[in-house]
């Protein structure tokens, strides 16, 4: 009964170590696709507007901000929710339209 108790353990501490590896390994993912995106919002600080920049940080929690909601974004920038979903549409087209750009360079080249 003790051997299969000893047993049962080890696999539990191994599965639980697996485990962890694996969270460590999502945590260092999230970090770089995270600093990826901070990147990215850095090229592009120059097209976008201050006020569509932080909009878009502080609803999709990019970079040092956490995610808001809109009725956090709508008291930060004393506009209305829907203000804020149209900025928020037009600057995601704003980076759409950047990146098919870039891609029809690319392909150009």
């Amino acid at each position: 009964m003790k051997d299969r108790l000893r047993l049962i353990n080890k696999i539990i501490n191994a599965k639980h170590n697996e485990l962890a590896h694996i969270k460590q390994e999502i945590k260092n993912c999230e970090r770089e696709i995270e600093a990826l995106v901070a990147e990215f919002f850095l090229i592009y600080d120059n097209i976008l507007k201050p006020r569509e920049l932080k909009i878009l940080m502080m609803k999709y929690g990019i970079g040092p901000e956490k995610k808001h909601t809109l009725k956090e974004l709508e008291e930060e920038f004393f506009i209305t929710r829907g203000r804020i979903r149209q900025i928020e549409r037009r600057t995601i087209n704003k980076l759409m339209d950047l990146v098919d750009n870039a891609v029809d360079l690319y392909k150009e080249n």
